[in-house]
């Protein structure tokens, strides 16, 4: 898996989880402290996100909903795999 597949992936996932549990992305965006369009831009592909902002999304709702866990080994598996 290369770096653009492994970014794909993770902002997949993202959106996944958001829509599960059943966020908004301008619910998300007040959990981080982003905009709401920023969150559509890292969706539809037109903006990768810094580190910083893939932990806050990643710990985003810290009491029982992390956004990426349970999904974030298995991408770190498949882009050391890569």
């Amino acid at each position: 898996m290369n770096e653009l597949e492994a970014v794909a992936q993770l902002v997949n996932v993202i959106q996944q989880r958001r829509t599960e549990l059943g966020w908004t992305q301008q619910e998300l965006a007040d959990k981080v402290g982003l905009h709401w369009e920023s969150i559509a831009r890292i969706e539809n592909g037109g903006s990768v996100p810094r580190l910083d902002t893939v932990l806050k999304l990643a710990f985003a709702g810290y009491e029982d909903k992390f956004v990426l866990n349970p999904q974030i080994e298995l991408w770190k598996k498949n882009f050391n795999e890569g």
